[in-house]
């Protein structure tokens, strides 16, 4: 027993000296220590992440090394230690605790499951993610089956795209948002490997649906948000092999392999699990998940037999664009198994040709039906085959058949001379001269100075210091070398990596300084930059990186060489009025794709990083005054509030974007401001549109900006359908006007029947579109909302609805409200709403359109209230049924309407079973791809027998 008065000496003497003070934590050898240190007050203050100039350090600290050094010897002491300990944000830290909990018994270690979490959650990544990987194996193995399936849902959690707003519908050449891990995808795909054989070895079925699930979070959170959620995913495009990846490691490849690898980790010990486990795959919404069952049941044919003939009979799924690759694989391995009736049906389909019209010319149909052949050529029957050499005859053999487009590799970029292993090998001095003297001799011009840049920004980011200290001869290079270092080191501090700033700042002053213009001849734009236009846009772009990291932020002493370096970026000529008018980009875009657009908004930047570090309690300002704190700031924003002086719309969308932070910054400016910033003269509404499309697109609505811009929100709901340009960033503005309504409506912020009629108007004017899209807005949010809602909110949802649904049924024609009404799909999908309100809303909209979305998730919902109300489900089902007059939807959710159907056929209500009866015979007359739900007939029948 250590005595009290010992431990005292002990540390009075250890604390003199930061070197006795580790050395004496690094000597204990034995937990005896622990309690008299505890009772002493240690442990209970871990050193939190320490600024270091221009980067973050993360303390050392003894006491949990010596806890992690102990957890094998005493794991019951240092929990309860953990557990009593502070929450600290010091990766180092944690990552000794990490290391203690792993050298505890789990079920000791699984009651650090909260505090690992926080751990994976933390705003900076664990040094090395892959321990927590290892912890939740090492809580499987042990039998910890909860605790490990909890945090595994953690840690690989996938985390929408950051800028996931910048991503919008209607355009086709759009890119989609790119949802994250909150790790580096290399720590991803290493945690991912350590934890699937653990976890489906503990969990079976249950890990297998975790797995799915985060698979299903990839794909919603890349699609756009107005697209349809399903089922179609494009997955034909991003993953063409379900056995293979393609070579692009982002998160939803990554995990289109983990679910094919679950499913075989299960499958490879508990075979006769594949019918659960396809089932299960077939009941999530998208394709891939489709092509992955598909892809299993090519694996295991002999237990899979039956569900194999389902699928090669279902008429539903042959040649679905989507399902193509997975589909055929298994028509040509398991063609030959089917029986000749069978086969004949498969056959029948493709002789009977494409649906009607789908095609102006035979010729297209006879190709439509080699197409469907090809695949399975060499197991047709002698009969089949006489049709398809017929068809080889005409069109010749098809490559790659069971493909639905063929494979190809493409190389995209340019090649450089040197690889970045090459130049790293290399002296300063021998970097220099090469970069001066080396010219492109290949005739066809594969190699390129952009090429050789390229490898350059990836070398100087990897060693931002080397290139930092030697400014003047960087000076030598031509500009497309200078702009790579530039991009090197902003490269770096994205990474985290320190910039020696003040030799930065002035290679970019000298930059800056050069005239824009280049003398001679500069050659084609693959050789290298025609001018120093594009070297100063990379200098923007390391500022704002250097004015917002968190990490490695420009030192504020530096604040007059930051403004000395935008100013005269400020007053480029980029944008001119002709590139304005030639340009097909919206204001915002082109704001952010010129030299003056992008330095005005690194200026709200700047203005920002300036309030940050006046307002910090080590500045010295007793109090934060606005631009009265920041003058240089107020003087160049007013000069481009001038319409004489900058008459540029791209300008002006740089306002809009930023609004919500002027009012931050300085409200009285903002609100003294207001006619110049939404002129109301007809010769300025372009730059009224510019500004305010741009807020309201870009923006969220803030309760203290709306405030502010209340009347500019009444004027914008009397200009929709009246903008000049319906679309910012991908955007439609009205759209978002009323998105922002709904959120301040749902917020109490306003209401209907006020002075002002905000809500009334908007009904008024906005179409039927519009409307819809305010319903489908709140449908979204409600279904992706995980926590519970307040009950006064939902009740003001009750009453817009009540309203809108009311209008809709006192309307003389009803075309008009299709669009609002069928958005109430996901306020039902949603659960948020209590079941008999919903289903009976539902059952109105479905009298009145015909429809409801997302339709998947309808039908979802739909199924799990059937027990509960069968009679109403089942009416509403036969109503969604006759109101998918193409037929596009309920070919894929015949699981959801078995389940719909069994409800009511075995509840006790007699007008359900004879509804669900009817509608059975109905779907069996309509379509042979319903022949599964005969077997439904018989279980009716069977209990209209037994309560008989």
């Amino acid at each position: 027993m250590i005595q009290p008065d010992l431990v005292q000496k002990a540390l009075t003497t250890i604390r003199k000296r930061q070197a006795d003070y580790e050395y004496f934590f690094s000597q204990l050898k034995t937990p005896v220590w622990i309690k008299p240190l505890k009772e002493a007050g240690m442990f209970g203050a871990p050193p939190t992440p320490r600024p270091e100039g221009e980067y973050i350090s993360f303390p050392r600290w003894p006491e949990s090394e010596y806890l992690a050094r102990m957890a094998a010897q005493a794991p019951d002491v240092v929990l309860e230690v953990i557990l009593e300990m502070p929450i600290t944000e010091n990766v180092r830290v944690n990552e000794d605790l990490i290391d203690a909990a792993l050298s505890m018994p789990p079920q000791l270690a699984t009651k650090l499951n909260g505090r690992a979490k926080q751990w994976a959650e933390s705003n900076y990544s664990p040094l090395f993610p892959e321990k927590l990987g290892t912890f939740v194996a090492y809580l499987a193995d042990g039998g910890e089956k909860d605790g490990a399936l909890s945090l595994a849902r953690t840690v690989l959690a996938v985390l929408p795209d950051p800028n996931s707003d910048r991503y919008v519908d209607d355009n086709p050449y759009h890119l989609s948002p790119q949802p994250r891990a909150r790790f580096g995808i290399w720590e991803y795909k290493i945690i991912l490997q350590a934890v699937i054989p653990s976890l489906i070895r503990v969990g079976r079925e249950e890990a297998f649906s975790l797995f799915c699930d985060l698979l299903t979070d990839a794909i919603r959170l890349s699609r756009n948000r107005s697209d349809d959620p399903g089922p179609e995913d494009y997955s034909y495009i991003w993953r063409a092999n379900i056995d293979s990846s393609s070579g692009h490691d982002d998160v939803k490849e990554v995990l289109v392999s983990a679910v094919r690898r679950a499913a075989e980790e299960l499958l490879k010990t508990l075979p006769d699990l594949l019918i659960n486990v396809v089932r299960q795959l077939e009941a999530r919404p998208w394709v891939i998940f489709h092509r992955i069952a598909l892809y299993l049941l090519h694996l295991l044919p002999e237990v899979g037999k039956d569900l194999i003939t389902e699928r090669l009979t279902n008429v539903s799924i042959f040649g679905v664009l989507g399902l193509w690759h997975e589909f055929f694989i298994l028509a040509r391995e398991n063609f030959s198994q089917l029986n000749k009736e069978q086969q004949s049906i498969f056959l029948n389909w493709v002789s009977a040709g494409p649906p009607s019209g789908m095609f102006d010319t035979e010729k297209e149909e006879r190709y439509w039906k080699l197409r469907r052949l090809a695949p399975i050529r060499d197991v047709l029957s002698a009969e089949a085959r006489v049709l398809y050499d017929q068809l080889v005859a005409e069109f010749g053999e098809i490559q790659w058949p069971e493909y639905a487009s063929p494979p190809i590799s493409v190389h995209v970029g340019y090649e450089s001379p040197k690889s970045v292993e090459e130049l790293s090998q290399m002296s300063f001095e021998e970097i220099i001269s090469f970069l001066k003297e080396w010219q492109p001799s290949d005739p066809l011009m594969r190699e390129t100075p952009e090429g050789l840049g390229q490898q350059l920004t990836a070398m100087v980011a990897s060693d931002p210091e080397r290139f930092a200290q030697e400014i003047e001869q960087i000076k030598q290079l031509d500009p497309t070398y200078v702009r790579a270092v530039l991009s090197g080191l902003h490269e770096a501090l994205r990474q985290k990596g320190a910039v020696a700033w003040p030799t930065v700042l002035r290679l970019c002053k000298w930059v800056v300084e050069q005239p824009s213009e280049l003398t001679g001849t500069r050659g084609r734009i693959t050789e290298r930059d025609p001018d120093w236009t594009w070297t100063k846009g990379s200098i923007e772009s390391l500022i704002e990186e250097g004015l917002k990291s968190e990490t490695a932020s420009i030192p504020f002493e530096f604040r007059r060489a930051v403004w000395d370096l935008l100013l005269p970026l400020t007053e480029d000529p980029h944008p001119t009025a002709s590139n304005e008018a030639a340009s097909n980009m919206d204001p915002l875009t082109l704001s952010l794709n010129t030299l003056r657009g992008q330095a005005m908004h690194c200026v709200f930047r700047y203005a920002l990083w300036c309030k940050r570090h006046l307002e910090s309690e080590d500045s010295g300002n007793a109090e934060f005054r606005g631009f009265d704190s920041m003058p240089e700031v107020r003087e160049a924003l007013d000069r481009h509030l001038d319409p004489a002086y900058e008459p540029s719309l791209a300008i002006r969308a740089v306002y809009g974007q930023w609004l919500p932070w002027l009012t931050q910054i300085d409200s009285q400016w903002t609100k003294a401001n207001l006619q110049k910033i939404f002129p109301k003269e007809d010769r300025f509404r372009s730059m009224l549109n510019a500004t305010w499309d741009t807020y309201v697109v870009f923006n969220q609505p803030y309760n203290d900006v709306f405030n502010i811009l209340r009347q500019e929100y009444r004027t914008a709901v009397d200009r929709i359908g009246t903008t000049e340009s319906k679309k910012t960033y991908g955007r439609d503005p009205d759209d978002r006007l009323a998105e922002h309504l709904m959120i301040l409506y749902a917020r109490g912020k306003i209401r209907f029947e006020e002075e002002d009629g905000l809500l009334e108007s908007f009904y008024e004017v906005a179409p039927g579109d519009v409307r819809g899209h305010a319903i489908w807005f709140f449908g979204r949010d409600l279904i992706e909302m995980k926590e519970a809602i307040p009950n006064e909110v939902l009740q003001r949802l009750k009453a817009l609805w009540s309203r809108r649904i009311e209008e809709a049924h006192a309307a003389d024609s009803k075309g008009s409200y299709t669009s609002e009404l069928s958005a109430f799909g996901g306020w039902f999908a949603s659960g948020k709403f209590d079941d008999l309100w919903s289903i009976t809303q539902l059952r109105d909209v479905l009298q009145v359109t015909g429809l409801a979305q997302p339709y998947h998730t309808v039908l979802e919902r739909l199924a799990k209230i059937a027990p509960l109300l069968p009679d109403i489900a089942v009416e509403s089902l036969s109503l969604l049924i006759e109101g998918d007059k193409k037929r596009q939807y309920t070919y894929v959710w015949h699981e959801h309407l078995r389940t719909i159907l069994i409800a009511a056929i075995t509840s006790a209500d007699k007008m359900a079973q004879q509804s669900a009866k009817s509608l059975i015979n109905k779907l069996l007359a309509r379509d042979r791809a319903y022949g599964g739900f005969r077997e439904l007939l018989q279980i009716a029948n069977q209990e209209t027998a037994r309560n008989a």
